[in-house]
């Protein structure tokens, strides 16, 4: 294994969401672009000696946040007529990026779309994928 994608979050007050306890002094490893361990420090086996260690400070770490119902082609509405069902899909596309990159900014790794005119959302989906724009994971 190689240790230069390998990473360990340390010092880290970690909530870890499958209740309300808060770790005070937990690691978060990293291997590459995915998470292969979080816990208690002293819980921590395995890691490899070589990886990049990064002190935290204690702040706060959490998983994503997930939205179960999202309207990424909707913007500034003030009334339902105003969203994208009367912008042209050029726009309203436009418009589903920047709340992509939004809501990744805020925390959301991951949303559920709830439809677009002309498939749009499809289109954000598969370019989020394949990192041609940010985005949380979209279902």
């Amino acid at each position: 294994m190689t240790t230069s994608s390998q990473t360990l979050l340390t010092n880290v007050r970690l909530f870890i969401g499958d209740g309300n306890e808060v770790i005070p002094d937990g690691t978060v490893w990293v291997d590459g672009d995915e998470i292969r361990w979080s816990g208690p420090s002293v819980d921590l086996r395995g890691a490899p000696d070589g990886a990049t260690r990064i002190d935290c400070g204690g702040r706060f770490v959490m998983p994503g946040l997930v939205e179960s119902h999202a309207h990424l082609f909707y913007g500034g509405a003030s009334k339902p007529g105003d969203n994208d069902l009367n912008s042209p899909a050029e726009e309203a596309f436009l418009t589903a990026i920047e709340n992509a990159a939004l809501m990744l900014r805020m925390g959301f790794t991951s949303a559920c779309g709830f439809g677009s005119l002309h498939r749009l959302d499809v289109a954000l989906r598969n370019a989020v994928n394949a990192d041609r724009v940010p985005g949380p994971r979209l279902l």
